[in-house]
């Protein structure tokens, strides 16, 4: 990991934040978001590539969790049977 500083509008980071807080995402964590983007799509990124690039965030976030224990896996099965479908 490295560390990146830039400057901002103060402004334009709080609305950006509140935006962010409402799905659960940090500055950093969109930044992360957008980085991964870029090099997935060899540039600016499209929005397709912003939502691919956020699944994978997820995805890297729910597999630590479960490596450090602190999410349990449940067989969809259970889940299913749980839902009555």
């Amino acid at each position: 990991m490295c560390r990146i500083a830039f400057e901002y509008n103060t402004r334009k980071k709080e609305d950006a934040e509140k935006f962010l807080k409402e799905y659960d995402l940090s500055l950093s964590d969109a930044m992360e978001i957008f980085l991964d983007a870029v090099v997935m799509n060899e540039g600016m990124p499209n929005a397709a590539a912003l939502e691919d690039a956020e699944d994978i965030w997820r995805a890297k976030k729910v597999r630590k969790a479960i490596k450090e224990g602190k999410v349990k896996l449940i067989p969809a099965e259970n889940v299913y049977r749980k839902l009555g479908l």
